[in-house]
């Protein structure tokens, strides 16, 4: 991503070769092409899901260290963007996880967990970030949040309306988010893990 520097052109191929097979190889299309059949089986695996993460994660560090870099902005809204689209409500979940480590590392929180404990850091964050000015300085968070309650206000929409309203949409599904969305109470509070206060 840093040598992509200013140009959009090196910017563009970063992001249509992360997200080639994590996206292009599972569309219709593709799919219709014996080859790219072929292709496909021999990419199954996490190999493609990894990729898209660790890129995902070096953009934002990118952000991080140089925070008007408007290329790796752009870059970090189409992954989240596709995110959706290429693994579903996994890697929703996975970038939001990502997306709230990273802010909350550039914040200071992750390293008040290791000095003071996980119950005082994760009031810290509560409060930290429950202002709307907290998540704007965190865009990729903020889109990755924004999204994820449309999502769920979809999910409680169709739990709420009536069985023959369900019928008559040709019954519509909630989407798989509630299972993969990051939550605190996964695991013992007191592991190390770094992942614990994200989640």
């Amino acid at each position: 991503a840093m040598l992509a520097g200013d140009d959009a052109d090196l910017w563009k191929a970063l992001v249509l070769t992360v997200v080639r097979r994590r996206f292009h190889s599972r569309s219709p299309e593709a799919r219709a092409d014996a080859k790219s059949e072929a292709e496909d089986e021999a990419a199954l695996g996490d190999g493609e899901r990894l990729i898209f993460y660790v890129a995902f994660v070096v953009i934002l560090h990118l952000l991080r260290e140089d925070g008007h870099h408007g290329l790796a902005a752009k870059a970090a809204s189409v992954l989240c963007s596709l995110a959706p689209l290429a693994g579903g409500s996994r890697d929703t979940c996975t970038l939001l996880e990502l997306a709230a480590y990273d802010a909350l590392q550039s914040t200071g929180l992750n390293q008040q967990r290791a000095a003071h404990g996980h119950a005082a850091a994760l009031a810290a964050a509560a409060i930290a970030f429950s202002s709307d000015a907290a998540l704007q300085a965190h865009p990729p968070l903020l889109q990755l949040v924004e999204g994820a309650a449309a999502t769920l206000d979809s999910d409680l929409q169709l739990v709420r309306a009536p069985a023959s309203d369900a019928a008559a949409s040709g019954g519509s599904l909630m989407s798989t988010l509630h299972t993969f969305v990051p939550h605190n109470d996964r695991g013992s509070s007191k592991g190390e893990s770094h992942r614990k206060l994200a989640q």
